[in-house]
């Protein structure tokens, strides 16, 4: 009862990327252009193995739309959904595959970002989806998806918060498993190559 139900478009702006639907052509040196598949875990864009565009394609989309902090993408052609945050540096041009959800109201774009990565969202998802070979999303579709919204401002930040958290501690165990691996294989190298020298244990026949 302290909640109310509201449709995505209320809040935030869901933006078409690529209006005309047509893919830039791909430049060897320019900038990157990406989607769902182009953000690390870490949340960082990887640029080598991106497909890159050129600065007329790139300056199109910065005179179309403003990309805020806390802003991210959403896989509407092929990758469905799996709403990923992008930094608000721009660097980058946006896919035609995806649609960007942003607003200059940071935590509203925060929590709206949240309920976009649960079941009520993907359930959302599997009803509007078109039954074709390759599946697909209208972005009219994603505006009206329904949010629940707390009507406490303290609340939401306080949701906000906890999962921020939560995210922060999950990145931190990444980190940590990537060195551990890099210093794997690392070691496995140096033994198959003969470069560190094992020596066997006699007790063991």
């Amino acid at each position: 009862q302290e909640w109310e139900c509201v449709v995505t478009e209320e809040k935030v702006k869901v933006i078409d990327t690529q209006p005309d639907h047509r893919t830039p052509p791909e430049v060897a040196d320019g900038y990157p252009y990406i989607g769902i598949g182009d953000i690390s875990e870490m949340g960082e864009v990887m640029y080598e193995s991106a497909h890159k565009v050129s600065a007329e394609a790139f300056n199109k989309q910065r005179r179309s739309f403003e990309i805020y902090p806390g802003a991210f993408i959403f896989g509407k052609i092929g990758t469905l959904g799996s709403p990923v945050r992008i930094p608000h540096q721009r660097f980058f041009a946006l896919s035609a595959n995806v649609v960007l959800l942003t607003s200059n109201a940071e935590k509203e774009i925060s929590f709206v970002f949240w309920v976009y990565n649960s079941g009520l969202i993907d359930h959302q998802v599997v009803e509007a989806t078109n039954t074709t070979s390759q599946p697909a999303l209208g972005i009219q579709k994603i505006r009206k998806f329904f949010i629940p919204w707390p009507k406490s401002n303290e609340e939401q930040e306080m949701i906000n918060a906890r999962l921020e958290n939560i995210t922060k501690t999950i990145k931190s165990y990444l980190r940590q498993e990537s060195k551990l691996r890099a210093i794997k294989q690392g070691l496995m190298n140096d033994l198959l190559k003969g470069h560190v020298r094992v020596k066997a244990d006699a007790s063991t026949n």
